[in-house]
């Protein structure tokens, strides 16, 4: 939703708490956070800086999705766009996660999102520079910082869904097996099928059945040493 203020003074932002592509990240209340862009993506003359505007207000009317973090209410003068508010998730970057944590929770995650993941492309997002630092995972796994997303009706939906969820696939398999696991092709949309299928192999590998993150790196480990 769109709301107009004169300058970012008229609102009450708090502690400033992280960066991220386009601007800053501040507390906004107890359960939402406030972007506030860099100058150089504010003024709407701009015909780039419009239609950064145009995606960033298309992603906040989208119904659903609640897997997919994007701003709630655009704030905006007649000349200029200051940022937008979102909900706060509590949750840690996907990058960052522990290793003891269980992989059927990231497995069950991912199904959830890619729900989400196929209503975005359904309305035709293409999305941009998606990897491990766009992901949240809290038992839920969430997709954050879309502001360089591009929209346009002659994207095709399903090219758009195995772009953005080959993307995630990678970041989870290079958390589960390793850094500088070589990305794979070519899986005709089956990458849930295909993490399972690498679980299943490093439990072999194992003698037992994969729990954890450290267990999945062990089991890929002597997996390739055999």
């Amino acid at each position: 939703m769109e709301k107009y203020i004169e300058s970012l003074e008229e609102l009450n932002l708090g502690k400033r708490i992280n960066g991220g592509s386009c601007g800053r990240i501040y507390e906004f209340g107890e359960r939402q956070l406030f972007k506030e862009f860099e100058s150089d993506y504010c003024d709407l003359g701009d015909s780039i800086n419009f239609e950064f505007y145009q995606v960033i207000s298309y992603l906040s009317e989208l119904k659903g999705m609640p897997f997919i973090v994007r701003g709630k209410d655009v704030f905006r003068s007649t000349n200029d766009v200051f940022g937008y508010s979102m909900d706060k998730i509590l949750a840690l970057d996907f990058s960052k996660v522990s290793d003891d944590i269980y992989v059927n929770d990231i497995l069950s995650g991912f199904s959830l999102l890619s729900e989400d993941i196929r209503c975005l492309s359904d309305n035709y997002v293409k999305t941009e520079d998606v990897g491990g630092d766009n992901i949240l995972f809290n038992g839920f796994m969430y997709l954050i910082d879309l502001d360089l997303s591009l929209v346009d009706r002659r994207y095709v939906p399903d090219e758009l869904y195995d772009r953005t969820m080959g993307n995630v696939f990678n970041a989870i398999k290079s958390k589960l097996l390793g850094d500088n696991i070589p990305n794979d092709k070519d899986l005709d949309g089956r990458y849930l099928d295909y993490l399972v299928s690498l679980k299943n192999i490093c439990s072999d590998a194992l003698g037992r059945e994969v729990m954890s993150i450290g267990d999945m790196k062990k089991g890929y480990q002597k997996t390739y040493n055999n």
